[in-house]
């Protein structure tokens, strides 16, 4: 069976209408960090991130925020989105042609990544789709939930329009996945501002929009504690 020209963008591609949610709120780090380490509180992380991995798709927005900027709380925290297991997704990807074994070695190997980094879009994306051409239509629609819901948590803390509305990430790669998600393609400058937010400049596209802003002050604080640890 042939891959979609389009597997490597998102599912569920949305208009750049729909980042401007008119629910947005920047993430209140000190009641997430204060919640998620709770072992009293319904958002303690270790229960959350169980039913994460289990496919509950009764988790809910606050859920979701919960999970995915708590995890900046946690001892296995990495800014560094990086894993070993993506250099043998790459090749089967670059295949013509993609067979029921293929499919079987993405979710290995895409599960494998998730581990560590539950939140990559891209590999949830490229999960979703290997669930639904190997015939695992219910694994590959908690997929997409899971999808969903991560970009929605992002796209809920602002508009990326300015530094003060930027949308807040955890991983400098899932700025790149926000981008391919709006349909936009990366225009090769990266700038960091002084306020702490990666802008990242697209290619010329029909709304006439130059860049994105995204906030990265917490990665830059986990950056630091790793360079003074070392």
């Amino acid at each position: 069976m042939k891959k979609p020209v389009l597997l490597l963008l998102f599912s569920c591609l949305f208009i750049v209408g729909v980042a401007q949610n008119p629910k947005i709120e920047k993430p209140d780090y000190k009641k997430i960090e204060s919640a998620v380490t709770d072992k009293n509180s319904p958002s303690f992380y270790p229960v959350l991130l169980g039913r994460y991995v289990k496919l509950d798709t009764t988790l809910t927005n606050q859920d979701f925020k919960m999970l995915y900027y708590g995890s900046l709380f946690q001892p296995s925290y990495s800014p560094y989105g990086h894993s070993d297991y993506n250099d043998s997704i790459r090749p089967i990807l670059a295949k013509e042609t993609l067979r029921n074994s293929d499919y079987e070695s993405l979710i290995k190997f895409e599960k494998l990544v998730l581990v560590k980094f539950p939140f990559n879009m891209s590999d949830l994306n490229i999960l979703e789709y290997a669930y639904e051409h190997s015939g695992n239509v219910e694994s590959a629609k908690q997929t997409l939930f899971q999808l969903d819901h991560v970009i929605e948590t992002i796209l809920s803390t602002g508009d990326g329009k300015t530094e003060e509305t930027a949308w807040h990430v955890v991983s400098v790669e899932h700025e790149y996945d926000i981008l391919k998600m709006l349909g936009f393609r990366f225009g090769g400058e990266q700038t960091l501002t002084n306020k702490g937010c990666d802008y990242l400049k697209v290619e010329q596209n029909k709304h006439d929009i130059k860049g994105f802003y995204f906030d990265v002050n917490k990665i830059l604080e986990a950056e630091e504690k790793v360079f003074k640890n070392k």
